[in-house]
């Protein structure tokens, strides 16, 4: 245990004062960041930028997206800027979701690990 003296008296025991971190990193038990999911969450990120056509037929797994104005710009662009894209509104979207544009649907184009898109 430390020994200190305070105004010619001398105290014995731990200080008071938690040591001071000056950054979060030094901290302990500061949870490390999993490279993996900040991979998933970009790749969420850009789901929705892309779209491809998947024929008349209705998709049989995932969710159809009920949005008009995603359905209208997709009649003349498959291609959407994070911007153009955030304004439709549309929450929870993921590569499985489709929506339906005249007599075809359309999904989103996920882009694969080596740049292509499927």
């Amino acid at each position: 245990s430390m020994v200190y003296e305070v105004r010619g008296k001398v105290f014995e025991g731990k200080g008071k004062r938690a040591p001071a971190y000056k950054t979060t990193a030094q901290r302990p038990n500061h949870p490390p960041h999993e490279p993996a999911e900040d991979e998933t969450r970009a790749r969420q990120e850009t789901i929705g930028l892309s779209w491809k056509e998947i024929g008349p037929a209705t998709p049989e797994t995932g969710k159809e997206i009920e949005n008009l104005r995603l359905s209208r710009a997709l009649q003349t662009k498959h291609d959407f800027s994070r911007d153009e894209f955030d304004k439709f509104g549309i929450l929870n979207l993921s590569d499985k979701s489709y929506i339906k544009v005249g007599q075809n649907y359309f999904r989103p184009a996920v882009q694969e690990e080596n740049g292509s898109c499927s």
